[in-house]
């Protein structure tokens, strides 16, 4: 059969380009990598409950027009999304706002909890050197102490000091009343899960999932290259790591996994030319955890020439 449009991924951006082109009579061809339909988004029910098999997400825009268009394939709960964090037994709101002040400090009005910030800001003078410093600047060290720093060092395995700068630019600091963490109009989590939703975008399409390299290599001509896919760095990297890919795209932060880790994104970024945020969805990480490690990588090949060997060495093999 011949199609007008291959769309390789059945994500949301995959899965609304379908719908769309469908509806003006185009045919379609959708397929993706993986064993399922919805990419990051895919939620599965066990034990009656929709889990989020790649991350909670919480759909939420300040776009009628979206918020419209998305309605029209799934009923949305009201979610909002209010965390906490638990200090040795106490909790504050997050984000940080009139409710965490009061219970910090006892503050109860904007100019309270402003003039205690303040205070606490001018310990840092200069340019900040690194995380600790750039985040007390930004809403002291009460706030650092209890909030910020034992999460941070947990999430990057290292002291805020060994931290650059750049990581933290902004902290949003809210002087209201309001524990929502997203400042959307609009927002909520499918009834019924993502993984229902992306079906009725797709609905009239069958798509193609669990689709391999190998499956589609027919169709490309002898002159063009065999795409160099995530899976196959990530296979690449593990292999020469001698850890597993799983513990890649895991959580573990053992020096070893994580240096696999930073070397995976590298060469991803070098290779694919994926954007740092695409990455970050990939591996479930934020932006700036792949920009940082990234520029460690880069650094660190400029000073090891065993290690830039090692990173040419994985570039040749998942090319050929």
């Amino acid at each position: 059969m011949m199609y007008d449009y291959l769309i390789v991924g059945a994500g949301l951006y995959g899965a609304v380009f379908a719908h769309e082109m469908k509806a003006r009579g185009k045919k379609v061809l959708v397929i993706d990598r993986r064993a399922h339909i919805a990419g990051n988004v895919y939620t599965e029910k066990i034990e009656g409950i929709h889990v989020h098999q790649y991350g909670a997400h919480i759909f939420h825009t300040n776009n009628k027009k979206v918020w419209n268009y998305i309605t029209r394939f799934a009923e949305f709960n009201r979610f909002t999304n209010s965390p906490v964090a638990n200090y040795k037994g106490k909790l504050y709101s997050l984000p940080f706002n009139m409710y965490t002040f009061n219970q910090m400090w006892g503050v109860v009005t904007p100019e309270e909890a402003s003039a205690e910030i303040e205070r606490q800001r001018r310990e840092i003078t200069g340019e900040p050197k690194n995380l600790e410093e750039q985040a007390i600047s930004l809403v002291g060290r009460d706030i650092y102490e209890k909030l910020i720093k034992g999460y941070t060092e947990k999430q990057w395995g290292r002291d805020c000091r060994e931290l650059p700068a750049f990581i933290i630019r902004r902290l949003p600091v809210r002087l209201t009343f309001d524990n929502n963490y997203f400042n959307a109009l609009y927002q909520g989590i499918p009834v019924g899960g993502y993984t229902k939703m992306v079906a009725n975008l797709l609905e009239g399409i069958e798509p193609c999932i669990g689709v391999t390299t190998t499956a589609i290599k027919d169709t490309l001509n002898d002159s063009q290259p065999i795409p160099v896919t995530i899976e196959k760095i990530l296979n690449e990297v593990a292999r020469t790591y001698n850890v597993m890919p799983s513990d890649i795209r895991g959580k573990k932060r053992n020096a070893n996994v994580s240096a696999a880790r930073q070397m995976t994104m590298y060469i991803i970024r070098e290779v694919t030319g994926m954007s740092m945020e695409a990455i970050g969805q990939e591996f479930q990480r934020d932006h700036s955890t792949v920009v940082y490690s990234i520029k460690t990588m880069e650094e660190n090949i400029k000073r090891d020439q065993h290690l830039k060997e090692m990173c040419s060495d994985i570039m040749k093999n998942v090319r050929t």
